[in-house]
């Protein structure tokens, strides 16, 4: 769940904040491979399954062209803390979408 605040004013671009938290997880599709250490013959292979919470913060910004179509671009920071992982998972993410309103203003 994301919470946004749109600044005011703008015209037909409006900037945006954005943050939220909620659950992430993965299953088995997911490989871990460990190299034969010093006297090993053999790798391992291991099958993860993790879930856990996920932060994220970002802005963004969006254009409306008339009312009824626009489009939407964002960047956001995600930190993921899953139990099965060794380490948190940080990655940046963007994102670009279109939307067309539909019915009566």
């Amino acid at each position: 769940m994301n919470i946004l605040y749109n600044f005011p004013g703008g015209g037909s671009l409006r900037l945006f904040l954005t943050v939220g938290a909620g659950r992430e997880w993965f299953e088995a599709d997911d490989i871990v491979f460990t190299p034969p250490g010093p006297g090993e013959v053999t790798a391992r292979l291991e099958l993860v399954d993790a879930d856990g919470i996920e932060y994220n913060a970002g802005f963004g910004v969006r254009w409306s062209a008339g009312g009824r179509i626009g489009l939407r671009l964002d960047a956001r920071f995600v930190l993921a803390d899953l139990d099965d992982l060794e380490e948190r998972q940080r990655n940046v993410e963007a994102t670009i979408g279109a939307s067309w309103t539909l019915g009566r203003r």
